[in-house]
């Protein structure tokens, strides 16, 4: 026969977690969007504290003033002009041979727009490939300026991984 415990297991009951209702579908307000940007840069979750760590410049005076949104949409911005260039300058050598992969560079930008440097931090494998990420990057240059937000900042480092497709096409992660 079934018998109950001695001692009952006896569980505190949590309190519904606070959750802020939506705005309904089709009504989300541009401040509504800002003040989650705003959460999510402060909560330490910045693509340049991991920018900084994966190149291993935790601390560096680059990354300090390069947090929140204005560096996420420079950065967003600056990949997506690269993406374009390279797509219509795709290399002729990584064509002809099949070649594919994937290279990731450190670029580093004055606040003028100006490329200041690049190196190869991850190879592809391949020596068009990695090379070609790089031209591409110099056909792409110079850059816009920094905005207003990030002007006091002499440069920044743009770590991004690039990606040559079996389709002959270039993105970027």
């Amino acid at each position: 026969p079934w018998l109950a415990p001695a001692n009952p297991i006896a569980r505190p009951s949590a309190a519904p977690a606070k959750v802020q209702p939506s705005p309904p579908s089709g009504q989300v307000s541009t401040g509504s969007l800002l003040a989650q940007v705003g959460a999510l840069s402060r909560g330490g979750d910045s693509a340049i504290v991991d920018n900084d760590k994966e190149s291993g410049q935790a601390g560096n005076a680059l990354g300090e003033a390069a947090r929140g949104y204005p560096w996420a949409r420079y950065q967003a911005d600056w990949r997506l002009k690269v993406e374009r260039i390279g797509n219509l300058n795709y290399p002729d050598e990584a064509r002809r041979q099949a070649l594919h992969g994937a290279v990731t560079l450190e670029v580093t930008i004055a606040a003028d727009g100006s490329l200041q440097g690049q190196r190869v931090t991850r190879s592809s494998g391949s020596r068009v490939l990695d090379e070609a990420a790089q031209r591409i990057v110099e056909l792409s240059s110079p850059f816009p300026p920094f905005p207003p937000a990030l002007a006091r900042a002499p440069a920044m480092r743009i770590n991004q991984r690039f990606v040559f497709t079996r389709d002959n096409l270039l993105s970027s992660h």
